[in-house]
């Protein structure tokens, strides 16, 4: 396919790759952050968890 395409054809694939690793790049910084945000709130529930905990511990005496 490469070697029959014209030159134009051959601009036009090469566009559209750049696009394609434009938007991939674009999808995994996104994921990534999602994942950062995930983790965070996770720390904050299992903060929330310890502090409730040692709250009940504190109370039982």
């Amino acid at each position: 396919m490469i070697y029959t395409a014209t030159d134009g054809e051959l601009q036009d694939m090469r566009r559209w790759l750049n696009e394609k690793l434009t938007d991939s790049d674009y999808a995994i910084r996104f994921h990534d952050r999602k994942i950062i945000e995930a983790r965070i709130e996770r720390d904050r529930t299992q903060a929330q968890l310890d502090e409730l905990e040692a709250e009940i511990e504190r109370r039982k005496g």
